[in-house]
């Protein structure tokens, strides 16, 4: 959790607060001066700076500190950028926490330029020499590095809302093999189907709500940022995808070739075909169908095994907060176990449809792994699991218990 110091400051009439997050200091906005009750913080502070967005500044400097383990690089040999950096604290935070990368911040807004140089001054030279902090817009800046021919290893973009205006420049500009591609989306009700017409206007994908919306949201985003790298005879694997209240998370590696890039778009996407009973895997839409049809998505692995064990590994050496650490240790444990299983199952309305109390999420786990399953918490939900026993087995279990 963001801790909040007691010293003070002024940067350009804006009253600022010190605080702690990860293992970084840093100055913001201080929300106690500008926070105003019933409204949405960030939009009430000068510039805009986010606590509930801590946990994914966490996962891109627990994806970047991963990284630099996977491909045995010297942080002094990385290039990251952070496109839209606003107050900057997710950069000087992999600065800070992560290594000596080579850390490039950018922002438009003027203001939040001059205050990231502002907070740089708090930090010891060897931070502040490896920090470059730009003025531009996004997509001009990308283009700009790729006439320039510097080399960029990691790519993050977090929006206001979703990422689509920047993913095609990003992957233009990243390296073609492995490099580290960070995205955020927050535009989540249109990524989970509540509204069919944006998604399908932003992602290209057909789409509703039902009861694995979270999922169904990550695997657009995938599909979509898999499509466009394609057109460039890229592939990208997917390392993780999250989905919060806030926001969705998702890293991808690049690995170049046309024909990994044509295998991935026609073999790991698909379409799933919404039954009374369950849902049903379609590769292609041929024939007859007689419900309601979601589509394309991504529906290969959404974790990397290789990449989320490192990534267990390199939890203990960051400086999160415990609580923290340990929600991020079940969460990854827990989708490595499942990853090859797509969509989960919300234990709770299934019961509600049976009339039935909701059953402890423990114990329905505890009775499908008794009779052979695979079952195991998603954190996509509270209430959901993901396990490749059959509807009728399910219903069955929580029936029973």
């Amino acid at each position: 959790m963001v801790e909040y110091l007691n010293e003070t400051a002024l940067f350009e009439g804006i009253y600022l607060r010190r605080i702690r997050e990860g293992g970084t200091p840093y100055w913001i906005p201080d929300p106690k001066r500008y926070a105003k009750p019933g409204y949405y913080l960030p939009f009430e502070l000068p510039l805009f700076y986010n606590p509930m967005m801590e946990l994914n500044r966490d996962l891109s400097v627990i994806a970047l500190a991963t990284y630099l383990n996977i491909t045995d690089s010297d942080p002094e040999d990385i290039t990251y950028i952070e496109l839209l950096a606003g107050t900057g604290i997710r950069g000087f935070r992999v600065l800070n926490e992560v290594g000596a990368i080579n850390v490039i911040m950018n922002d438009l807004n003027p203001q939040c330029v001059r205050f990231m140089h502002f907070n740089a001054r708090f930090f010891p030279p060897e931070i502040q020499s490896h920090a470059t902090i730009l003025n531009y817009e996004a997509n001009h800046l990308l283009n700009s590095i790729r006439l320039w021919r510097k080399k960029v290893d990691a790519i993050d973009i977090d929006p206001f809302g979703t990422p689509t205006p920047f993913i095609d420049s990003a992957i233009r500009t990243l390296r073609k093999k492995r490099g580290l591609l960070l995205l955020t989306a927050t535009d989540t009700s249109a990524l989970i189907g509540k509204f069919p017409q944006s998604a399908r206007r932003k992602y290209g994908v057909y789409t509703f709500a039902t009861p694995f919306g979270g999922e169904v949201a990550v695997r657009t985003l995938i599909y979509y940022t898999l499509n466009v790298a394609t057109k460039y005879g890229l592939a990208l694997r997917p390392l993780f995808g999250f989905f919060f209240m806030h926001f969705i998370k998702i890293a991808f590696i690049t690995i170049p070739g046309r024909k990994v890039a044509d295998r991935f778009l026609w073999e790991e996407t698909g379409w799933i075909e919404i039954q009374e009973k369950g849902t049903r895997i379609l590769k292609t839409l041929q024939g007859k169908i007689e419900n309601k049809v979601i589509g394309p998505l991504w529906l290969g692995p959404i974790y990397d095994k290789e990449f989320i064990g490192e990534a267990l590994k390199t939890l203990s050496k960051l400086p999160l907060s415990d609580k923290t650490r340990k929600k991020l240790e079940l969460w990854f444990q827990a989708e490595i176990e499942t990853a090859f299983i797509p969509f989960y199952y919300n234990v709770e309305l299934i019961a509600s449809k049976l009339r039935k109390t909701t059953p402890k999420i423990k114990e329905v786990i505890n009775e499908l792994q008794r009779l052979g399953y695979i079952a195991e918490r998603t954190h996509f939900h509270p209430k959901a699991i993901k396990t490749n026993a059959p509807p009728k087995v399910l219903e069955e279990v929580i029936k029973k218990l």
